[in-house]
């Protein structure tokens, strides 16, 4: 079962990967969807015929909807540590803010879906890192993107103020090229040394 909920998030680059504190960590792996591996009927979310959610209210369905009539909808199969697996869908992002949907999925179920199909895709190693009462989500990506370092926090409010760690280098929000998504599609290890300049 899914419900609605709003995230806001702001995404930073690092200064010093080896400045870190510790902290607990996971292995991700997600592969974004293009809109021919999905399809809704106002109820049931199936995608590649294998694996199917069901909206259980029309809110839900609602915003489902919503979020799919996009024009590049995210649509994502997330497996973590190999053992735990998330169907996510995310709406259109404004202030920081936008509309995430997630639904547990079957393992087996995941894998064999993502195994079976060639989708775009990043693999990450995610610490958290507590700071004034607020977690801190640090990824570490790897394979086409091996080398890239960002740390994420998700606020309970738009106008939630917090201090910014000594290993953060500065806000990296507004560039839509440092997004799972795009980098997925357009790895870091392909950029050409302007974009990386004006990204980090």
């Amino acid at each position: 079962m899914s419900k609605i909920t709003l995230e806001i998030e702001r995404k930073f680059s690092i200064k010093d990967a080896k400045s870190l504190p510790e902290g607990s960590e996971y292995s991700i792996k997600q592969w974004y969807l293009p809109k021919k591996a999905y399809s809704f009927d106002g109820r049931n979310l199936t995608i590649s015929n294998c694996i199917s959610v069901f909206a259980v209210s029309k809110s839900l369905s609602d915003a489902i909807s919503k979020a799919l009539s996009r024009k590049r909808p995210t649509v994502r199969i997330r497996i973590i540590d190999g053992n735990t697996a998330w169907l996510t869908i995310k709406g259109k992002t404004k202030n920081y803010a936008r509309i995430e949907l997630e639904w547990p999925i079957d393992i087996d179920k995941a894998k064999a879906t993502v195994e079976s199909n060639v989708w775009p895709n990043v693999e990450k190693i995610r610490r958290y890192i507590d700071t004034d009462d607020l977690t801190w989500e640090v990824d570490r990506f790897l394979g086409d993107n091996e080398g890239l370092w960002l740390a994420e926090i998700e606020i309970p409010s738009i106008d939630t103020k917090f201090k910014a760690p000594s290993w953060v280098n500065r806000e990296v929000s507004h560039i839509s090229e440092l997004s799972s998504h795009k980098l997925a599609k357009k790895p870091f290890t392909t950029w050409g040394k302007g974009l990386i300049s004006r990204a980090l």
